[in-house]
């Protein structure tokens, strides 16, 4: 009987400790990113090109480490994305979303020209950010927390800390109820597609609000067709995932 409960003790010891490596390097991710994104502020007073590899060298460390992490932690990439339909879904929205971004930028009711640069700048935060940080945040994250600590503290952690990670941009609070949503739809859709969709179509109204140069028609039109075959793709991938 002793002899089962050292066993144990030293199982659970082990376990605790290997919990422990998970989170320091998590950690570790988490905190340099906020220090390079924190220090891309600082870019946007530089040319354009110096502004767009501000963004591409802390979302660049995040794909990466994360990516590193995966590896590391023997995790099935295409776990994270459920079935090749779900990634099929992801490749067909991100094409719609694409095409919408740049009608909006080279459109015929477009008043000034978008430079290479900035179309560059606009695409990362279209399509890499929202892999990046979903995979991260949604994909690993929030697996670890929920199995650790349970569900309701893994989506209180993670949405403080995203909002945090953008609190140099002024947005604590709609990226901490963004983050709360995604969590919501990736414990629901069981895959962190869905999560990626909706922080795809989050990140093109954002950019489409800031206006660029074409009619306000436009923009509400654009924004309505968006935000409808966002909200269709994740009621069709919780619907899928739940008759799975």
């Amino acid at each position: 009987m002793s002899c089962l409960y050292r066993n144990n003790g030293w199982k659970n010891w082990k376990e605790q400790q290997k919990n422990l490596i998970v989170f320091i390097r998590y950690g570790i991710v988490l905190v340099v990113y906020i220090l390079l994104s924190v220090s891309a502020v600082f870019f946007k007073r530089q040319n354009a090109i110096i502004h767009v590899l501000g963004i591409m060298v802390p979302i660049g460390w995040l794909l990466v480490a994360t990516l590193f992490l995966i590896k590391r932690q023997k995790i099935n990439l295409f776990s994270l994305f459920g079935q090749p339909r779900t990634v099929l879904l992801l490749v067909i929205t991100a094409g719609v979303l694409l095409g919408v971004i740049l009608f909006a930028l080279i459109g015929p009711d477009v008043n000034q020209r978008i430079t290479a640069i900035t179309l560059i700048n606009y695409l990362i935060i279209i399509l890499v950010v929202p892999v990046a940080e979903e995979l991260f945040f949604r994909g690993l994250l929030l697996d670890h927390l929920k199995e650790t600590m349970g569900i309701v503290a893994s989506i209180a952690i993670i949405t403080l800390l995203f909002g945090l990670v953008h609190v140099h941009q002024g947005l604590l609070i709609p990226m901490a109820l963004l983050s709360f949503m995604l969590c919501i739809a990736a414990l629901l859709s069981k895959t962190v597609v869905s999560c990626i969709i909706l922080h795809t179509g989050w990140n093109t109204l954002a950019i489409l609000k800031e206006g660029l140069h074409f009619q306000m028609k436009w923009l509400f039109s654009i924004s309505a067709i968006v935000s409808v075959i966002l909200f269709a793709c994740l009621y069709l991938l919780i619907q899928r995932r739940a008759n799975d």
